[in-house]
């Protein structure tokens, strides 16, 4: 066998053992409590069910409630579903088996992307990292999100999937075709745009050619179910997930979103000075800090080695994103990854708590309302972008000083 597979052996039991338990945590505790039906699952099988049988009200939140509680089961408040409609045909499948069976099918889909994941970059997911990857892969199971994008039976998996691809291609210099690949991240518009941007910074026309090319099959895809007024359902879909109207506690509950609760710079802000501003001034403040951190962002990407440029940019981009889950912070992964060997101790120590903090936040932190204190999670990301952008340039400033007295 080749030397490679040494590595993969420890990373196939790991992954193995790993999956046993995700099981038996769904058998014996998930589906007999019930809880799995308030998972998100819900809206995309019933996305999926809309797609196959009603795909001109797939943005219709009342149509979206009888489908729920006809096909998965009675809840108060349904959960909305506003990803763009291509999403919505990868649950078409799943849609046509009862709930039980689907959710069972998704996790084990889910349990494979992570393979998928792990061989799309092994050389990047073989790095050892003290204690959190000791043999190759072992992150994976290590880093709590994982687990959690599991058990919602998300698409979390998915999006660090396309990263990885687009991570290789652009390592190859195939700007074009990493363009195409990063466009299919478009089932989450606000993560993929803010990605698109920093690496379009980075790379150029070549990359922007192609991610406008995969964005246009996207939108060819989507056109279909925006016609006749669609689009229209799909943008007050949008609003309603925003919270545009407010953030008071019953809006959220009815939503299942808490922007005070999102990992991010508005969920930071938020839980900081929610109490204290009024919501106009403070959606200013989230702007204003979010556009700050991105023009920073703009113009020390383009200072970085590639590795860590990309890193930098999926820091930057989870930073200010509007919209946040704590499941979809597996995309941290690749970025966690990528740090390179010589990186700083301060940069290592942030790592760390990056990838240990979902741990202590799931034993300590309280459980209602779901992912509570996830947001105290951008405080270590915000330190680990301001590090990584410092003290990479600051590096190479160095290198470069040392070469002219050369």
């Amino acid at each position: 066998m080749p030397p490679e597979s040494a590595s993969v052996r420890p990373f196939a039991c790991a992954w193995l053992a790993y999956i046993i338990l995700i099981f038996l945590l769904a058998g014996y505790f998930w589906i007999p409590s019930g809880l799995y039906k308030d998972f998100d699952f819900r809206s995309m099988y019933a996305a999926g069910v809309l797609v196959r049988t009603d795909p001109a009200h797939l943005y219709d939140l009342s149509r979206q409630k009888q489908v729920q509680d006809g096909r998965v089961g009675k809840r108060e408040q349904s959960i909305p579903f506003g990803h763009l409609a291509y999403d919505a045909l990868l649950y078409v499948p799943f849609s046509l088996l009862d709930y039980r069976n689907a959710y069972a099918l998704v996790v084990l889909c889910n349990a494979i992307l992570v393979v998928l994941c792990f061989l799309a970059a092994p050389k990047e997911f073989s790095e050892t990292i003290p204690l959190w990857q000791p043999r190759a892969g072992f992150i994976f199971f290590s880093f709590l999100p994982t687990t959690i994008a599991l058990a919602q039976g998300q698409d979390s998996l998915l999006l660090l999937l396309i990263l990885c691809l687009a991570w290789k291609q652009l390592d190859r210099s195939r700007h074009f075709t990493a363009g195409l690949v990063l466009a299919i991240l478009l089932v989450k518009p606000h993560l993929a745009l803010l990605a698109a941007l920093f690496v379009a910074v980075r790379y150029g026309w070549r990359f922007v050619a192609g991610f406008v090319a995969g964005a246009a099959a996207v939108v060819a895809i989507c056109l279909p179910f925006w016609l006749h007024g669609g689009w229209r359902a799909w943008l007050g879909v949008l609003s309603t997930l925003s919270l545009a109207s407010g953030h008071s506690r019953a809006q959220e509950d009815a939503m299942g979103i808490y922007s005070w609760a999102m990992p991010n710079l508005r969920g930071a802000f938020l839980l900081l000075l929610g109490q204290v501003l009024s919501s106009h001034v403070l959606l200013a403040t989230v702007c204003l800090g979010s556009l700050i951190l991105l023009v920073w962002g703009l113009v020390v990407v383009r200072r970085l080695r590639p590795q860590n440029a990309f890193a930098f940019s999926i820091l930057v981009t989870v930073l200010v994103s509007y919209s946040l889950e704590p499941h979809d912070l597996v995309i941290l992964l690749l970025p966690m990854v990528l740090i390179e060997r010589d990186a700083t101790k301060a940069l290592r120590r942030c790592r760390d708590v990056v990838l240990g903090l979902p741990i202590a936040l799931l034993i300590f932190a309280p459980s209602t309302p779901p992912g509570a204190a996830f947001t105290l999670m951008s405080a270590p990301l915000l330190a680990s972008a301001l590090v990584l952008g410092w003290s990479t340039v600051q590096a190479r400033g160095e290198a470069v000083e040392h070469e002219k007295e050369a």
